[in-house]
């Protein structure tokens, strides 16, 4: 994650090919987790972290087993106010080093100069002329605004239901984060991104952050996050019985390890798949595309994918990967490339 390989030749080298084989690349998730663990419930719960960044644990090279590592050696970090509140940080300081921000404001169309270079984009308020040019929605999606371009297939991530909850009571000994296993971790998988269905008892992931951010709610009251992996791409009819299978989940948490939930919820909110591909997600993946081998480091979408010198783009989808952190060290590989010398 510390360099780009938009030269994909700068990838191959002696001393990478060397970490590939140590971090067993050529193995996925799954079957280094049953190397390491003999119980099953420990191998799946190595194997869940791959949904971190949306991706199956028979599908995902073992490479990504740093990501269990780093939130055990480096510990999980916390922005005050949730990550959301990241974007607000961000805006004010661009805002006060000059920078324009138009919100709200479609780009319809990418015109460049008779030699393939990036000139100007198209707004519904006219045209707007720059040097360079970063795209910064999920990349599969964003490309198509580059003409000419062909189209390529990918595999998304995991889809993920959200579940966000007012709670009228604070929940100070069930922690501040949760996983709630369901039964059988092969065939949730195997529902989600084979089958594309509904898993009947799916792991859950449970965040309660009110325990250590007082600042998100009323005194006395709490928020509670909750993530269910679920298949990406499904259309709106797929989630007309939203209410029902979110309230099952919860019914779920609720005798996993949250007594009497249900009775203290003050409000509730859903987040579908459908509605993250309206907003631009491709097939409404949680995660930009999936982690497999051959999405991943040189093979992914890099910060400067196509032949244009000054095309560039950033996001859970371009290396090196999805996830909040990772698509944040994206971006500073993106300005240091970009940084004058």
């Amino acid at each position: 994650m510390e360099n780009s390989f938009y030269k994909k030749h700068t990838f191959f080298t002696k001393k990478n090919i060397s970490s590939l084989l140590k971090m067993k690349a050529y193995q996925n998730v799954k079957k280094q987790s049953q190397q390491y663990f003999d119980h099953p419930m420990l191998q799946q719960a190595f194997q869940f972290q791959t949904l971190y960044i949306g991706g199956h644990p028979s599908h995902s090279p073992a490479l990504y087993s740093l990501v269990t590592f780093s939130e055990h050696f480096h510990g999980v970090w916390y922005i005050e106010g949730g990550y959301a509140s990241l974007i607000e940080i961000l805006e004010k300081e661009l805002r006060e080093r000059g920078v324009d921000i138009r919100l709200n404001e479609e780009v319809l169309q990418v015109d460049y100069t008779e030699d393939r270079q990036f000139e100007s984009v198209l707004t519904p308020s006219g045209r707007v002329k720059a040097d360079q040019l970063i795209l910064n929605g999920d990349f599969p999606k964003a490309k198509q605004l580059i003409t000419k371009q062909k189209e390529t297939s990918y595999e998304a991530s995991s889809g993920c239901l959200l579940i966000y909850l007012g709670i009228d009571k604070v929940y100070k000994e069930e922690g501040i984060h949760q996983f709630f296993m369901g039964e059988n971790l092969d065939e949730h998988m195997e529902d989600v991104f084979k089958r594309r269905q509904l898993h009947k008892d799916p792991s859950i992931y449970v965040f309660n952050p009110t325990v250590m951010d007082e600042s998100l709610a009323p005194s006395g009251q709490s928020v509670l996050y909750m993530l269910i992996p679920v298949p990406s791409g499904t259309d709106s009819s797929f989630w007309e019985n939203k209410e029902e299978y979110t309230d099952r989940m919860i019914e779920l948490v609720e005798a996993r390890g949250y007594p009497d939930l249900s009775s203290h919820i003050i409000w509730k909110k859903i987040r579908t798949p459908d509605q993250a591909e309206a907003d631009g997600l491709y097939e409404g993946g949680s995660f930009g595309i999936q982690p497999t081998l051959g999405q991943s480091a040189v093979f992914r979408p890099q910060l400067k994918p196509f032949k244009a010198d000054n095309i560039f783009a950033v996001g859970a989808s371009v290396h090196p990967g999805g996830g909040v952190p990772i698509v944040m060290q994206g971006a500073r590989l993106l300005a240091q490339h970009l940084k004058p010398v």
